[in-house]
């Protein structure tokens, strides 16, 4: 049988490391940075058929906490619409009171309203919009 050989060729290192530099330049490239949402505090002041704001903002994946300060001189609630349906206040707030709740949930951005469900409250005027925007990528 025929003795087999071969030439061994050392590798070119400048070539290696030009190729590792660009696989290491494209991963960094093609990772995204994105902070992790806060959560928004408001405090949302009901009178009788007004809220106060009427605008609220707040980040999709981030939480929301609505402390509902109910000055006026009816029970009044509060109901959010989002992107997958309606959430509602845990409770509705006697006058004099507050009530504090943290949605972790918001859904996708968009555009939506929330508004007191409580009698014809909502009819009244009792409503708003609720922005919520999509989380900030770097």
């Amino acid at each position: 049988m025929p003795a087999t050989g071969g030439t061994c060729v050392a590798p070119n290192t400048a070539v290696t490391r030009t190729i590792l530099a660009a696989a290491v330049l494209v991963g960094a490239l093609s990772v995204v940075h994105v902070d992790p949402p806060a959560e928004t505090r408001v405090t949302l002041v009901a009178t009788d058929y007004a809220f106060s704001p009427t605008e609220i903002h707040a980040v999709a994946g981030g939480s929301l906490a609505i402390t509902l300060d109910n000055r006026g001189a009816h029970t009044h609630g509060l109901r959010l619409v989002l992107s997958y349906g309606e959430v509602p206040f845990p409770q509705n707030v006697p006058p004099g009171q507050k009530v504090t709740e943290v949605f972790n949930d918001l859904g996708s951005s968009g555009r939506f309203r929330f508004y007191c469900p409580v009698e014809d409250d909502d009819a009244r005027g009792m409503h708003g919009t609720l922005i919520i925007e999509a989380a900030k990528t770097k």
